[in-house]
Parts: C-alpha cells; sequence; structure tokens
C-alpha cells in the first residue's frame, strides 16, 4: 500500500478572512488619498497635531457601529430570555453566575481603554512629529512580528513553534536585504539627524504591536467589544489632541493654525474628509479582526496593501530591486500564512504543534482512554485545552480554547 505525503497542506481558513483582503484594499485607498492631500502627501508634516486628531476623529466615527451592536444585542438578549421561559410560566431560568463574572464594570472598561489610549496617542502623535513618507519607507514587518510575538507570549500566553521561528527568521532576512539593497538609511547624508525619524519608527512600530495585543486581551479576557475600544479610545485621544493642539499654539510650537487654513481648500477639505472616512473603515475593520482571529493577521492586510503599491512604483526600480520584489513578494505573504497556520509545512516537524494537529491529536488520544473513565476528559497541549465527553460511545468535543 502506498502511502502519500503531501509536503504543504491548507491548516484552518475561516471565511471571514475575506475581511483582512477588504481591509488591504481599504488601506492602499487610505494610503492614496494621503499622498493626493497638498497638507500631508509631502515629504514632512507641518501639523503632527491636527493629523494626530483627525487619527482620533476616524475612531470616534465608529459611535455609529457601537449603537448598531447595541441595538442588535439588546434584541438578542430579549429573544433569549424570551425562549428561556416556558408558556406557563412556571420555570423561569436566571442568568447563570458564570455569566456574571464576565461582565466588568464601565468604570474598569473605561480605566482599560484609557491606559492603551494614553500609550497609542504617544505613539501616534511621535509619528507624525517624526514623519517618514512613502518615499522613505521603511520596512517595519520583522518589528511587528518579533515584538507582537513577544507581547502575546506576555499577555496572552501564546507561545512561538518551529513554524513560527522559521517564518520569522524568513522575514527578518528580506527585511535586511530591503534596507540593503533600497538603500533605505542614506536618504540625506547631509542632515545630521536624518537617523531620528527612523528610530521613532522603529520604537513607535513597537508601541503599536503593543496596542494591538492589548486590544486583543481587553477582548478576550475582558469582554470588552471591538467597537467600544475603538469608540472611547477616539473619544480619549480626540480629549488629548484637542488639549496638545492648545497648548503648542500658546508656546508657538508644532502646528501653526494660521498656516494650516490658509492651506485648507475646497479640493482639501473633501481629500480629508475622504481620508478619515476612508481611515475609519480600515480600523472598524483592523479592530474586527483583532477581534475574530489575532493581531497577527493585520500583516495579511499590510503586506496586500504593499503589494499593490509595488505596480505604481515600477518605473522607478533598477533590475536588481525589480526582481528582489517579485521574490519578497512570493516569498513572505507564504511566510506569513505559514506563521498564521493558513499553509502547513508537512516536514521537519514544522506542522507538528499547528492548532489544527493539535486537535487531531488531541481527539486520537481521547479514543485511546479507558472506557471505564466515562463523563467528561480534559485534554490539553500547551495553551491548547480540548474538553471532550463520550456519549454513546461517541466523542463530542464541548470546547476548543486557543482557535483563533
Amino acid at each position: 500500500m502506498a502511502i502519500k505525503c503531501r509536503v504543504i497542506t491548507c491548516g484552518k481558513i475561516n471565511k471571514k478572512i475575506i475581511l483582512i483582503i477588504v481591509g488591504g484594499l481599504v488601506y492602499s485607498l487610505h494610503l492614496y488619498i494621503e499622498s493626493e492631500s497638498e497638507i500631508f502627501g509631502g515629504k514632512t508634516n507641518e501639523f503632527p497635531v491636527i493629523y494626530t486628531m483627525m487619527y482620533s476623529i476616524c475612531l470616534c466615527l465608529s459611535f455609529s457601529l457601537l449603537l448598531i451592536f447595541n441595538v442588535y444585542s439588546k434584541k438578542k438578549k430579549d429573544k433569549i430570555t424570551s425562549s428561556l421561559i416556558e408558556d406557563k410560566g412556571n420555570i423561569i431560568f436566571e442568568k447563570n453566575d458564570t455569566i456574571k463574572k464576565k461582565i466588568i464594570s464601565w468604570k474598569e472598561k473605561l480605566l482599560w481603554i484609557f491606559l492603551v489610549s494614553i500609550i497609542d496617542y504617544i505613539a501616534y502623535l511621535f509619528s507624525s512629529i517624526y514623519w517618514l513618507d512613502n518615499g522613505n519607507y521603511v520596512d517595519t514587518l520583522q518589528t511587528n512580528i518579533i515584538f507582537m510575538s513577544i507581547f502575546a507570549y506576555l499577555i496572552l500566553k501564546l507561545k512561538l513553534h518551529k513554524h513560527h521561528y522559521l517564518c520569522i527568521s524568513v522575514i527578518i532576512i528580506r527585511s535586511i536585504a530591503y534596507t540593503i539593497i533600497f538603500n533605505v538609511y542614506k536618504k540625506d547624508p547631509s542632515k545630521k539627524n536624518d537617523i531620528v525619524p527612523y528610530i521613532v519608527s522603529f520604537v513607535t512600530e513597537i508601541v503599536f504591536s503593543l496596542t494591538y495585543v492589548m486590544s486583543k486581551y481587553f477582548m478576550l479576557i475582558k469582554y470588552i467589544h471591538p467597537f467600544e475600544i475603538m469608540f472611547f479610545e477616539g473619544i480619549f485621544e480626540l480629549f488629548f489632541s484637542i488639549m496638545t493642539l492648545i497648548i503648542s499654539s500658546s508656546i508657538g510650537k508644532l502646528d501653526n493654525i494660521s498656516h494650516f487654513l490658509e492651506k485648507f481648500k475646497y479640493m482639501e477639505v473633501f481629500i480629508l474628509i475622504s481620508w478619515i472616512i476612508v481611515n475609519f473603515i480600515y480600523h472598524a475593520i483592523l479592530f474586527k479582526v483583532i477581534d475574530i482571529f489575532s493581531p497577527f493577521y493585520i500583516h495579511i492586510s499590510i503586506l496586500l496593501s504593499e503589494f499593490l503599491s509595488f505596480f505604481f512604483k515600477l518605473d522607478g526600480l533598477s533590475i536588481g530591486q525589480l526582481i528582489f520584489y517579485i521574490i519578497s513578494f512570493i516569498v513572505c505573504p507564504f511566510m506569513i500564512l505559514v506563521f498564521l497556520e493558513i499553509i502547513e509545512l508537512n516536514f521537519c516537524g514544522l506542522s507538528e504543534m499547528t492548532a489544527k494537529n493539535i486537535e487531531l491529536r488531541a481527539l486520537l488520544d481521547s479514543v485511546n482512554n479507558d472506557e471505564n473513565d466515562g463523563g467528561k476528559i480534559s485534554i490539553g497541549a500547551d495553551e491548547y485545552s480540548i474538553e471532550l465527553e463520550r456519549k454513546s460511545q461517541k466523542l463530542v468535543r464541548l470546547e476548543s480554547m486557543g482557535d483563533n
């Protein structure tokens, strides 16, 4: 009997992954609109506080989504409550105590969101002050994925395995090659502080990775809805922006409001409003992706956006840069899909600790358990925990943790 060995197979694919593809398209549109702006489309950002304020306004627009969610949740809750009451009215089911424990107070919610708002606002403001336009783009994928992995381990208790380390190594090599081939850090050697924006970009990317993981923690552990995080984060950061603008204007630093109003013409109003709306849609998708999957899935949207922008840079690329881009956009997305376990590499034990194979091993182990065990069977593997119950000689999976 011949044994077929499939080196590359598909892992678990959630149909909602279409959100990530849409997110990449929307992010590309966001970058295009920004490049068309006379105010924010240049090599420098003269109005970092106003730019940060626009970002906070786009987060505040999630109020509409939060309102829709609350209306939907109320209808769903009323439907469940009515279904739990028998027609004769002699049996009434009360709320489970375990559900009550999941609901945290509004005070605690706001304190958690306030904390991440401070961190996000400072990072966004500094990245706006030390502006890097698309021409000075630095490949930050390796920074994001490495530090996001560290934060996910510390906060979410998610461990890395062989296939994760392989992907990170390939991405780091790709990023080093990008830096050398495109001569990223030698844009203007005459400027002494030319390296400062790159250092700030490096640090802020680390901070953004932290905020994404913290948001996932709020959703997963604190049961805070993503649109609640998005809306109140926008409110807090809008307040911070207004206060910063008042203080900076009074001391004559950062933004010059009168100069901004001079540039704020009819066409620019349309561009900036479009920027806010598109940015709102992108961040709404981003928060839902973090909620449904994990912060790591954001990288697919970013890579897709880079792939689309590649076609607008063909004229300015050398042969070597063109070859690098082609190879990069084959290898790097492939490695991201392996990291996210959408693709599995079935050699050298690289797929041994994927979520799908852990569950399969757990199910096989449960079948071999002593028949006298009866009742529920609990099986664990690293961060994954599966609980099974035996019914009529069949095993029914009750709960699987760790499957995003």
